[in-house]
């Protein structure tokens, strides 16, 4: 028990109410130290009927369906006795693997029958009945609920609560513990919510070494996003160089030799002094692309003094010198860009514009 955090243990009976986009969740639960009923809420994503948990949460009143028990955490754990194994395999979870399977599958392996699911697929080709199709929805299901129980594991152990696990889960389904386990950092780009900083802790808790390439690729990318969110489409070189360093705590000349290989398989471009994403030098080419289009244009509306007067005259308005020429130029051009600080009269030239065109 973690401070005022009460712990229980059972098995999951019935499902009241799931949320596919939050993970929340409401069940009916078993506890092993009664036999009395309890329901249970929170985070708690997809569960199977006969699935045995080991809850960490605290008692709350709802105003409206009374007393339930509000999961903080929990983790998955395997069936003691074989009747317990036989409910889980046979709660419907499994397509076209019902109770008579189950069943069948536990009185035939018995005890080892965990063993067998996880270390010696290939035997259960010795169950009767057990057709290719149903030891494969078998074995996915297994493979899936492993994962998941590994992933919770690992990241509780790295002090990251289970809600990211499930996400982890929703993303990448059996595979989740070997991306957690094998290239945590691609986890940065497929699931929101593991920035760089998150994933990097779970990384080096779980063994990996402070100079492997892909955290020093992981770290470059990172600072670089990093300049993205405050509006840089790219940073100089030796400032990449220098805060990717700080970040990842290495030399320099470490930097150096993972950007140059980062640059030769072009996951980031060199453009003068400038790194930048693939992306975004796609983004700057479309750009300029647009313009030369934009600049071929015909001019449509010509520029007429005397229609701007009447636009000027109707809302009461009265232009300095340089916004009527700028407004002139925006109106003989075909492409402009308008441009000036706070309060420079930028918001009036186009509403101006607008009205101009009507």
């Amino acid at each position: 028990m973690k401070g005022n955090l009460e712990a229980v243990k059972g098995v999951v009976q019935e499902c009241l109410f799931s949320n596919d986009e939050n993970a929340f969740g409401i069940y009916k639960f078993e506890p092993d130290a009664s036999a009395r009923l309890i329901t249970i809420s929170g985070t708690l994503g997809e569960l199977s009927q006969g699935e045995h948990l080991a809850l960490e949460g605290e008692w709350v009143e709802h105003p409206r369906f009374g007393r339930q028990f509000k999961v903080k955490s929990f983790k998955y754990e395997l069936p003691e006795k074989e009747d317990g194994l036989i409910e889980l395999l046979g709660s419907g979870a499994i397509p076209g693997f019902g109770p008579t399977y189950a069943r069948r599958l536990v009185e035939h392996f018995k005890k080892d029958t965990v063993l067998i699911l996880e270390s010696a697929p290939e035997r259960l080709k010795e169950v009767k009945g057990l057709g290719d199709k149903k030891r494969a929805a078998l074995l996915d299901y297994w493979k899936g609920r492993e994962s998941t129980r590994k992933v919770m594991l690992s990241l509780s152990e790295a002090g990251i609560g289970y809600k990211q696990a499930l996400k982890l889960q929703t993303a990448y389904g059996g595979e989740a513990f070997n991306v957690l386990h094998d290239h945590p950092y691609e986890m940065i780009h497929q699931v929101k919510g593991f920035g760089f900083q998150t994933v990097d802790r779970l990384a080096l808790r779980m063994g990996i070494e402070s100079d492997s390439v892909e955290r020093l690729m992981g770290g470059l990318i990172y600072v670089l996003e990093k300049a993205e969110d405050e509006g840089h489409c790219y940073l100089p070189k030796q400032k990449l160089i220098e805060e990717a360093a700080v970040l990842l705590k290495i030399s320099n000349k470490d930097i150096e030799s993972i950007l140059d290989k980062a640059l030769l398989e072009k996951k980031l471009i060199w453009v003068q002094d400038g790194i930048l994403k693939p992306e975004f030098q796609m983004i700057e080419k479309e750009v300029v692309s647009k313009i030369q289009l934009c600049l071929r244009a015909p001019i449509t509306v010509p520029w007429d003094t005397h229609t701007l007067r009447k636009v000027l005259d109707k809302d009461g308005l009265q232009l300095a010198a340089s916004q009527e020429g700028a407004l002139e130029k925006v109106l003989t051009n075909p492409f402009s860009i308008m441009t000036g600080g706070p309060g420079v009269g930028k918001t009036t030239l186009v509403n101006l514009l607008v009205k101009y065109f009507e």
